[in-house]
């Protein structure tokens, strides 16, 4: 099969899977919940237990990834993305610009319903978890689409996979997705010597103590005031991820227009369907491991604001509920009687 042939077919998946928007994976929302739930307030934490019991928040911030291929959720689809033009911004949209159901839905509707009395527990933890995982999308910058490309699952890519060593073809949102977290892993890996014959997890954990630790600029013992990382704002959350976009795209000229990009192709305004655009498979650029590192400290930023605004959006919420406070070491004796009551019931 020729390469172009290859690249129409890669095209064509596109086209069905058109919107499998999965931000920073695993690694990144499990990061970014870890973080969250260490930055909780007594009654952030009670509230938290209250909706979800034990589950920690790296987990919840997963689920509705995991839930993607049951059709009970398909209605959830739009909320993992929101779409602002080029040189436009989101709070200046006119109102058939604006999609009814976004990133932006879950993100301003949701901390209030965790409060509201009328509705369910059951129905509170499935928004807690849609709550969770919405902001780790919103901070992986692609999440803030431009409008025409799918938030770069059109934008073909070529790298190095650091795992495989081999040349992979990619789209750019998966490199930001899961390469970046593929990367980082193999720099983990490098440094990492297992027992022999022990092969070593690579996990959010990881992820944070290896790349926010004392050492970096990003830590989390003395982490900025939440004033200071843009607070609450949602505006300011996406046009941050905009303006993040002449690094993430991998262009030699950053003010290029996304529709003559020649590595893209664009959805038509129009009739909404895939288009070449200027479209051009030998055009294709290749990451290079100065990108890579550049864009590292990016992702590092990124998830540590994820978790701490997500901390500041659930404390927030507590307050206004006036929820009552819980104890860091009632928790802990919770979660060991638990324990050793899954224990007991063990088949013997």
């Amino acid at each position: 099969m020729s390469y172009k042939q290859l690249y129409l077919v890669f095209f064509v998946l596109i086209g069905f899977l058109s919107r499998d928007c999965r931000a920073w994976g695993e690694i990144g929302h499990g990061a970014v919940g870890e973080i969250a739930e260490r930055h909780l307030t007594p009654e952030a934490k009670n509230l938290v237990f209250q909706i979800l019991g034990l589950e920690p928040l790296a987990i919840s911030g997963v689920w509705s990834d995991k839930v993607r291929s049951d059709s009970r959720f398909d209605h959830f689809s739009p909320y993992h993305y929101v779409e602002v033009p080029v040189g436009q911004k989101y709070e200046d949209l006119p109102p058939d610009q604006i999609a009814k159901k976004s990133l932006h839905s879950i993100l301003s509707l949701v901390p209030g319903k965790l409060i509201d009395p009328k509705i369910s527990q059951p129905e509170k933890a499935i928004l807690l978890r849609y709550l969770v995982h919405a902001v780790g999308d919103v901070h992986m910058p692609l999440h803030v689409g431009n409008g025409l490309d799918q938030g770069a699952n059109l934008c073909l890519v070529k790298w190095i996979d650091p795992l495989s060593r081999q040349e992979v073809l990619t789209n750019l949102h998966t490199l930001w997705d899961e390469g970046m977290f593929e990367y980082t892993e193999a720099e983990f890996r490098k440094t990492s010597k297992p027992y022999p014959g022990q092969k070593r997890y690579y996990g959010y954990q990881e992820f944070l103590a290896q790349t926010l630790d004392k050492k970096s600029s990003l830590h989390l013992e003395n982490p900025p005031a939440l004033g200071k990382v843009g607070g609450l704002d949602l505006l300011t959350w996406y046009a941050e991820a905009q303006a993040l976009h002449p690094v993430v795209y991998p262009d030699k000229d950053p003010k290029i227009a996304p529709s003559k990009r020649a590595y893209c192709k664009t959805v038509d305004p129009k009739t909404l369907q895939v288009v070449d655009g200027s479209f051009r498979a030998s055009k294709v650029p290749k990451i290079s491991a100065d990108y890579l590192r550049r864009s590292l400290p990016i992702v590092q930023r990124q998830v540590l604001l994820g978790g701490l605004r997500l901390a500041g959006m659930l404390n927030e919420a507590a307050n206004k509920g006036k929820v009552k406070p819980i104890g860091s070491k009632t928790l802990e004796n919770l979660t060991r009687a638990t324990a050793i009551e899954l224990r007991d019931r063990q088949v013997k």
